[in-house]
């Protein structure tokens, strides 16, 4: 038996999974068996595949049949079929194995493979699941949704930026600080606030509305819902949102307000309903139709007098008086057409009595009505009030009847005062003007009869001598006794105007050098004439102060010191030494306060508000003083204690000894104490007395008139007489002869005109009227008395003022007013029409001169 195998398999490979006892040269020589093969290699049959799908190996068995099958060959079969089989089944099991860990190779790398897959779909989610919270966030910032996350003890873990715009905090300001949000609210809140904050870190969560203080620190409320992050059920932080609810809580706030505001609006209107029902004032609503009411109160029918009615049915022009309806239609269209509140008073029909039952008149009432308008601005109708003023018009009546009655009785006062001040003052001016004349006509011949003494044998010419001194001492006592009733005329006619309120304080620039020498000029004569040694002093600090010219009323100032200095000369005239002197000063405080401290001044009586006291004048305001310093009697302290009040004097024996109506001084503190100021007075017995007053005033600049005067006109204090040309416009035939006697035996060339239309046409014929040739009369100064038949002094002013503007006067003519009127409105409207200065009359010529002297210098 021969047999051949063949196959793809190689002997290494079948022979490795043979037994070992098997020896694989059996194989070899079994290939050298007979050649007879039973089946050829292209006629192999089909393999059995394993589960690899790889081939192992082929066995092919073939059968000597030319050998005996016996037990040998048998036995030899049966071992090669064992060792065959071992063989196979070992690389069977070896192949499974191998199969087996290919399986799990296999399965590994599909597990392996399912989860990178499973990785890589977990990381897509992650991904979209992160850009879809980036989105929400996003979302959540532009919808203004503040997000936070804090720790457990209250530190910013996170913050969207919703949330630090909310704060007003950026986020890196807020880490790292244990309960940062507590910084962000109010402190008040805090109380509040703890609690939800424990509430969130013990595992609850809460919402709850908050106040931040917002960016302004005006205060922000939001919506916060806060709520605990747990890992394993323990609390690690707290995470939460807050939501803007500002204008909600405005709208509930407002909302809350229209509530309580409509509630408030209904218990006010049931409280105006009561009140407007128990109110004595009448009330009403009407239509914008002229008698339609919709609404009236009790009191509107018990003013009216009307009946009862319906509102509809009420009639306006039942009970408005005839000749006032009219008045009531006007103001109703007038409110309805101009859209504002009006006010009138009317009449109505019923009539009105007193309290004695005395029928006085109609009704009268004042409504006041305003529009009434609806929600969209348009005007609804009329709202007013009526009330009955029917006792206050009968009380204005009575008191306008009795203001009439009073500016009745003050102008006959005023008129009585001109008259009486004109009356006693024209004489008394003539009386003055003879007396100095006589005087001095009685002083040549003195003088003359002196001379005719001298020589020998003439007794008739001492006799003469002797006659004229008489009559020299008689024009004395007529001058003297002249001048104290003027005295007491002036302080009688200043005392009423005190009473009556009639005395004004009239300031005007004023140089106090001058104010000084006028007076000094006015009292010359008569300090001459007693033998007075009169001085006039300017103190330091008029210069320290820089003080010129000031704004005061310098007729009440030189009243002041003319009452001042006749006592002093009067008292002096007895004493060995006899002087007098006048001092001025200024400061800055009161003189009062220390600045004179040796005088006792008076506390005023009476408070008066200075026309300096305003801001206007705070600046540069000062008070100027005067001292009039004697060597008279003197006074003890209790003299002093009287001498300012009311018709008093020192003593008794000063009233006998010395005469006096006791006005001079109370009316000196009157005048003091109108402006701004104070007197006083520091005196010892038998050594001399020093009378001090002050007024309060300002600085000014001098008068425009004065300004533009060249220097050489302004350093000028007088012209010779001879120069000087004055013509007197006095109705006064006596008056004008002999003023212009006296101002004749001054040296003045002085003419005279009847009224104000001869003065007109005297002035044409002047060199200052335009076109008359030089050679023409001059004229220096105006003496114009004001009260003139024909034409008046403030006419015949007004006249030569515009002839100055029209350029037919040339230049400006000085006018001195002269009157025998003594109240200061006169003065002021002399002045006020275009006069230079004023005079009243009685005056003196030695009053006079300074005037003109002064005024002439202008020319």
């Amino acid at each position: 038996m021969r047999f051949k195998l063949e196959g793809a398999v190689g002997s290494s490979e079948i022979t490795s999974h043979l037994p070992g006892e098997l020896d694989p040269g059996h194989f070899e020589l079994l290939s050298d068996l007979s050649d007879p093969i039973l089946f050829r290699s292209n006629e192999t049959p089909k393999p059995t595949w394993s589960l690899s799908q790889k081939v192992i190996a082929y066995l092919f068995l073939g059968i000597d049949p030319k050998r005996p099958y016996n037990d040998a060959y048998r036995e030899w079969m049966n071992e090669f079929t064992r060792c065959l089989s071992n063989a196979v089944t070992s690389a069977l099991q070896s192949e499974e194995q191998a199969r087996n860990q290919r399986r799990r190779a296999a399965a590994v790398a599909s597990e392996q493979h399912l989860l990178v897959t499973a990785l890589a779909d977990r990381d897509k989610e992650v991904v979209a699941v992160n850009e879809e919270l980036q989105r929400t966030l996003e979302v959540v910032d532009m919808a203004n949704v503040g997000v936070f996350n804090y720790d457990l003890e209250g530190r910013l873990i996170y913050a969207n930026d919703a949330f630090s715009k909310m704060t007003a905090c950026p986020p890196e300001m807020m880490h790292g600080k244990e309960l940062v949000f507590l910084d962000l609210t109010y402190p008040e809140d805090t109380e509040y606030l703890m609690p939800k904050w424990k509430c969130a870190t013990s595992g609850q969560s809460c919402t709850f509305e908050m106040r931040y203080r917002g960016p302004k620190n005006e205060g922000l409320w939001v919506l916060a819902a806060v709520v605990p992050v747990l890992k394993d059920g323990i609390v690690t932080s707290v995470s939460g949102c807050v939501t803007n609810i500002q204008d909600t809580k405005l709208r509930e706030t407002e909302s809350a307000q229209r509530l309580q505001a409509l509630e408030r609006a209904k218990a006010w209107e049931q409280r105006f309903a009561n009140f407007a029902e128990l109110a004595p004032v009448a009330i009403f609503f009407g239509s914008q139709s002229h008698h339609h009411l919709s609404y009236c109160n009790r009191a509107w029918f018990e003013i009216t007098g009307h009946p009862v009615v319906a509102f509809e049915q009420i009639d306006w022009s039942m009970i408005v008086y005839e000749e006032d309806l009219e008045l009531v239609r006007s103001m109703w269209t007038e409110v309805i057409a101009a859209n504002k509140a009006v006010s009138t008073q009317f009449r109505l029909r019923r009539r009105w009595s007193d309290g004695n039952g005395v029928v006085i008149g109609p009704v009268w009432v004042t409504a006041s009505v305003l529009p009434e308008y609806k929600e969209d601005g348009s005007i609804k109708g009329i709202i007013g009030t009526m009330l009955d003023i029917s006792a206050l018009k009968f009380a204005e009546t009575v008191q306008h009847m009795k203001a009439q009655e009073a500016l009745e009785a003050k102008r006959q006062s005023s008129n009585f005062i001109d008259m009486v001040s004109h009356e006693i003052r024209n004489p008394l001016s003539a009386v003055f003007h003879c007396a100095d004349a006589a005087q001095d006509t009685l002083a040549d011949m003195l003088d003359l009869a002196s001379r005719l003494a001298s020589t020998p044998k003439s007794e008739s010419g001492n006799q003469l001598r002797e006659l004229i001194a008489n009559a020299v001492d008689s024009i004395n006592t007529i001058i003297s006794c002249t001048q104290h009733q003027k005295g007491i005329v002036d302080d009688i006619l200043v005392l009423s105007k005190l009473d009556s309120n009639l005395l004004q304080i009239t300031p005007s620039a004023v140089k106090v050098t001058a104010l000084l020498r006028d007076v000094e000029k006015m009292f010359e004569a008569e300090a001459q004439r007693s033998n007075v040694q009169l001085q006039t002093q300017a103190h330091p600090s008029l210069e320290e102060l820089n003080v010129s010219w000031a704004m005061l009323d310098p007729g009440r100032v030189q009243q002041v010191l003319i009452n001042l200095l006749t006592n002093a000369i009067k008292f002096c005239k007895k004493k060995q030494l006899r002087k007098v002197t006048i001092r001025a000063g200024a400061s800055r405080i009161r003189p009062s306060e220390n600045v004179l401290p040796d005088i006792d001044f008076v506390v005023a009586h009476s408070l008066h508000d200075s026309v300096y006291d305003s801001a206007e004048f705070e600046s540069h305001s000062f008070y100027l003083w005067f001292t009039v310093e004697d060597t008279g009697r003197g006074m003890s302290a209790e003299e002093k204690t009287r001498i300012f009040a009311r018709f008093s004097q020192g003593s008794a024996r000063t009233e006998t000894e010395y005469g006096g109506s006791g006005l001079g001084l109370f009316i000196s503190r009157e005048l003091s104490e109108l402006q701004g100021g104070e007197i006083g007075v520091a005196s010892t017995l038998d050594v001399g007395s020093t009378f001090a007053f002050f007024v309060k005033t300002h600085h000014t600049d001098a008068p425009a008139s004065t300004k533009g005067l060249p220097i050489q006109l302004k350093q000028k204090t007088k012209k010779s007489s001879a120069d000087i040309n004055i013509l007197v416009v006095e109705d006064n035939a006596v008056n004008q002869k002999v003023l212009r006697k006296q101002l004749t035996n001054h040296a003045y060339t002085v003419a005279v005109a009847d009224n104000g239309l001869d003065c007109l046409d005297y002035l044409r014929t002047t060199k200052h009227w335009r076109g008359n040739p030089s050679s023409a009369p001059a004229l220096s100064v105006i003496l114009m008395d004001i009260e003139m038949p024909k034409m008046n002094g403030l006419e015949a002013t007004k006249m030569i003022r515009q002839y100055e503007k029209e350029g037919k006067l040339m230049g400006h003519i000085p006018i001195i007013a002269v009157s025998a009127n003594a109240r200061q409105e006169q003065t002021n409207m002399a002045l006020e029409a275009g006069m230079d200065d004023s005079i009243a009359k009685p005056f003196r010529i030695p009053d006079l001169v300074p005037k003109i002297e002064r005024l002439a210098g202008w020319m």
